[in-house]
């Protein structure tokens, strides 16, 4: 055709490069593929703040912590630490918050003073993690057995039960290496007998103390936290 003048592929896109439309393009393409490669952030970002906001709206001021009471090795710390992160919030296990204040281990102060002291030392760190706000705490397995304990928990936060079954507890003592300084023999008696004793004493304790429980056989902790997220929404809203 007469007056056409044919330019390559390359020609045109460097002239319309150039050109104020193509640059306003590249820019504008530039911005989008920028805040696409954010969105994993804000999407996880928007999650954590609506999970707060439906927790504030369903238990209004009463939620101040959450605590995880239940038996040795039923996730507590692990479920815990997740959970913390999820809301946003911070997390401590009283246990080790013990060990920080008194410089000596479980064991050590069992072996020289005896449950009773411990006990006693147990209570006066829950009655200060009490005070605090926002906070996921794992407490010790026999927390719930002191009432003083529990009235603190119910009027600071929610208590949740995170359940096991004695062959759980055992199979994961076992392969737990800390067990020996954190968590020292409750009785004489073999592990599985102590265990499944331990366990019938106490279900009434945490029974009563709870807000409602989790079961953590055969769950992953990730399943574990949404389930607990799950039931809070529920319990809040006046479900059973």
């Amino acid at each position: 055709m007469k007056g056409f003048t044919r330019i390559s592929h390359k020609q045109l896109i460097k002239r319309f490069s150039c050109s104020p439309f193509g640059q306003a393009y590249f820019t504008a393409s530039a911005v989008l593929q920028a805040i696409c490669s954010e969105l994993p952030q804000l999407h996880g970002l928007c999650a954590l703040r609506m999970r707060q906001t439906m927790l504030v709206r369903k238990y209004g001021a009463r939620i101040m912590n959450i605590y995880l009471i239940g038996y040795r090795c039923t996730g507590k710390s692990s479920a815990g630490k997740s959970l913390a992160k999820i809301l946003g919030w911070s997390f401590l296990d009283a246990d080790v918050e013990l060990v920080k204040e008194y410089k000596i281990t479980i064991s050590e102060i069992v072996a020289a003073e005896g449950w009773e002291s411990f006990r006693k030392k147990e209570k006066h760190v829950l009655k200060r993690l009490s005070s605090l706000d926002k906070h996921v705490i794992a407490t010790g397995g026999g927390a719930i057995l002191d009432e003083e304990n529990v009235k603190n928990m119910k009027k600071s936060g929610v208590s949740i039960w995170l359940r096991a079954t004695p062959e759980t507890v055992k199979d994961r003592i076992l392969k737990d290496e800390t067990t020996e300084d954190s968590r020292p023999s409750l009785t004489s008696k073999g592990l599985m007998e102590e265990i499944e004793e331990t366990l019938i004493y106490r279900n009434p304790f945490y029974k009563k103390a709870m807000d409602f429980s989790v079961d953590t056989d055969n769950i992953d902790i990730e399943n574990i936290c949404l389930t607990i997220q799950k039931n809070l929404i529920e319990q809040g809203s006046g479900k059973k």
